[in-house]
């Protein structure tokens, strides 16, 4: 089914629990630290960004469950979108923590600026160092062009 991680880990150990595809301003990320001078950054929800220094955006909040540490992945986002033929693939550095943990993987900046554009269809791959999958989430219209 799926290829392994080195000699301990399979591909079952880990996967997408949850996946939550929204767009989202720039407000919605903002915690109360950042009003009193605090990074950005600091909070406890990780986001991957295309463009890292926007945070308003199309994103999918993924959550994760892994039953060990996954170093050196790659989360890649491919999708269809409105008035495109072409997928649109992107694609992110990522090391998965043992246990269940959030991540927002977003569209940001100029790679998304209209909040009412939704994409077509959608998948989310986690890949392991060497590039073989270890778990995937996709939407239904994903689902239905493969078929």
């Amino acid at each position: 089914m799926m290829g392994l991680l080195g000699s301990a880990v399979h591909a079952q150990d880990v996967s997408f629990q949850r996946v939550w595809p929204n767009y989202r301003e720039a407000a919605s990320f903002t915690r109360l630290r950042e009003y009193f001078g605090g990074s950005p950054d600091a909070t406890n929800r990780a986001a991957l960004r295309t463009q890292p220094d926007r945070r308003t955006g199309y994103y999918w909040l993924v959550r994760t469950a892994a039953s060990a540490d996954l170093p050196d992945c790659t989360l890649r986002l491919e999708l269809h979108r409105t008035g495109q033929t072409d997928i649109s693939i992107h694609a992110f550095p990522f090391s998965v923590s043992a246990g269940s943990h959030v991540v927002n993987v977003g569209l940001t900046g100029t790679d998304w600026t209209d909040p009412a554009e939704r994409p077509v269809a959608w998948q989310l791959t986690l890949l392991s160092p060497s590039g073989s999958p270890l778990a995937t989430e996709q939407s239904f219209l994903w689902q239905r062009q493969t078929d």
